[in-house]
C-alpha cells in the first residue's frame, strides 16, 4: 500500500512539494494538523520551506550566514512534534554566532529582535538566545548592526533588551553561553 502525498504549495506565487503525509505530518504538523492552529503555506517563504524540506529528507540542511532564513524556520518548526528540528535550529544557531569562526558575520538587526518578540512569548529559546547574542556583542558593530536610534527604539519598546544590555555591559569580559541550555527536551511539545 503506497502512502498517501500531500501537495503543499508555499509562498505568495507558489512552489510546489510533494511530500509523504507521515513525513509531513511528523515535521511540519502545522501544515497539516486540525489539532493547532494551521500555518497558512501560503504566508511560508518559499526559501524557508526549503530548508524544513532538506531537513525532512537529509535530517541537516544546508545554509549560509543570516539571521533571517533562521528565525523564519524556527518559527515554522514551533508547532508540536518538531522539537528535534527546533532543536537542529538552535544548534544551527548556536554554532553560528558563537564559534569564532563566524562570529564576525552576523549582523542582528534591530528588525530581527523586533520580529523574534512578535513571534514568541518570554521565555522561548530562541528570544533568550538572540538577547544573549546581543547583550554579548553589542559593541562589536559587524555582529549586532544597525543605527543608534533604531536600537534605541527596540530598547525603548522592549525594555528588558535594555536592562539586560546594561546589566551585560557592566560585566567585563563574555564568555560564550553553552550550546544545551538552548535546547529543549526530545519529549516535549
Amino acid at each position: 500500500m503506497q502512502e498517501p502525498i500531500v501537495k503543499v504549495e508555499v509562498g505568495p506565487f507558489p512552489a510546489t512539494y510533494h511530500i509523504p503525509f507521515a513525513l509531513l505530518s511528523h515535521f511540519a504538523p502545522s501544515l497539516v494538523s486540525a489539532e493547532t492552529t494551521p500555518v497558512d503555506p501560503r504566508r511560508v517563504r518559499p526559501e524557508t520551506f526549503s530548508l524544513l524540506h532538506q531537513y525532512m529528507y537529509c535530517g541537516s540542511y544546508y545554509l549560509g550566514l543570516g539571521i533571517a532564513l533562521v528565525i523564519n524556520t524556527w518559527m515554522l518548526s514551533k508547532r508540536p512534534k518538531s522539537t528535534p528540528l527546533k532543536n537542529y535550529v538552535m544548534g544551527r544557531l548556536w554554532y553560528t554566532y558563537c564559534s569564532s569562526s563566524t562570529i564576525s558575520h552576523l549582523g542582528l538587526q534591530p528588525r530581527d529582535l523586533d520580529r523574534i518578540f512578535r513571534c514568541t512569548r518570554p521565555g522561548a529559546r530562541l528570544r533568550e538566545f538572540v538577547l544573549d547574542m546581543i547583550v554579548m556583542n553589542f559593541e562589536n558593530l559587524d555582529c549586532v548592526t544597525g543605527s543608534s536610534e533604531e536600537w534605541h527604539e527596540m530598547l525603548t519598546k522592549y525594555p528588558e533588551t535594555g536592562l539586560m544590555l546594561l546589566k551585560g555591559l557592566r560585566r567585563k569580559g563574555s564568555v560564550t553561553p553553552d550550546r544545551e541550555i538552548y535546547m529543549e527536551d526530545e519529549g516535549s511539545k
